[in-house]
């Protein structure tokens, strides 16, 4: 997808214009800059996150060459400096009274600010934990502000789910000319309109010892590959429909489907 298809999603989605939040798309990495302190930045994390693919060693978890999709939130100058503006007041307020491994409170938040005493003259920032340190006051108040935000930015209402897809579901996508195949999928992740698949084996019941065609099971979390793979869904029909390039996927039932290896 390229940034123009992204910024339509993300207009769609939230309803956050280019003014509002760019988007830029360069080879493996996508960045969305928030340009306006008003913009529900976490609503914008969670709508980038369905982008992201990022391919792991099933067993070491270490990051795969190639395939990747890395996404990026990041603050514009113009957002810093306005959150800075509003904060930083506070906490150079605040860090005087911060006496040996006490905590204050910071106004106006539900937070709290203390010293981190790993590090030579460095301030942290606590919640029910601790959130992150920095030497720099001015680093804490842009952290502090995107903590705060939330609470107080009204969240965009997303516009409704295009698909009932969840994860854990299995698709299907029966495909072929001279014979039919049929391919299983899980689904790891589903957003408003794109699901992430990951394939699984498929049991064979073969209608006889030398017959061509049979019946399938899909085998639930017995994956072939560790590769995902994100395809567009929607409803047609009053059923989830997933974009494949060869045929079209349906959600699985549990009924076993025909399969011919005629060719």
């Amino acid at each position: 997808m390229d940034t123009k298809q992204i910024r339509k999603e993300l207009k769609s989605a939230l309803g956050y214009n280019a003014r509002q939040v760019s988007v830029k798309r360069d080879g493996s990495s996508i960045t969305f800059t928030v340009r306006d302190s008003s913009v529900h930045i976490e609503a914008v994390k969670q709508f980038g996150e369905q982008f992201e693919v990022i391919r792991r060693d099933e067993y070491t978890q270490c990051i795969l060459r190639g395939g990747n999709t890395f996404v990026n939130v990041r603050l514009s100058e113009a957002v810093k400096n306005e959150f800075k503006k509003k904060w930083l007041p506070v906490l150079e307020e605040v860090a005087p009274k911060i006496d040996g491994s006490c905590l204050e409170k910071i106004p106006g938040t539900d937070f709290l600010m203390g010293k981190d005493y790993r590090y030579h003259d460095c301030y942290a920032l606590w919640g029910n934990d601790h959130i992150v340190s920095a030497v720099n006051l001015d680093y804490l108040a842009v952290e502090l502000a995107q903590l705060v935000t939330p609470n107080t930015a009204a969240a965009p209402a997303p516009d409704e789910k295009k698909h009932t897809l969840e994860k854990g579901d299995i698709v299907y996508n029966s495909w072929g000319y001279e014979q039919t195949n049929i391919d299983f999928y899980q689904v790891v992740k589903a957003t408003r309109c794109f699901v992430t698949l990951r394939p699984i084996q498929g049991e064979k019941i073969s209608d006889g010892p030398l017959s061509m065609t049979g019946k399938v099971i899909a085998k639930k979390d017995c994956f072939t590959d560790s590769e995902t793979t994100r395809h567009k869904a929607e409803l047609w029909n009053g059923e989830s429909s997933v974009k494949f390039q060869c045929g079209a996927g349906r959600k699985w039932d549990g009924t076993p489907k025909r399969y011919s290896t005629y060719a």
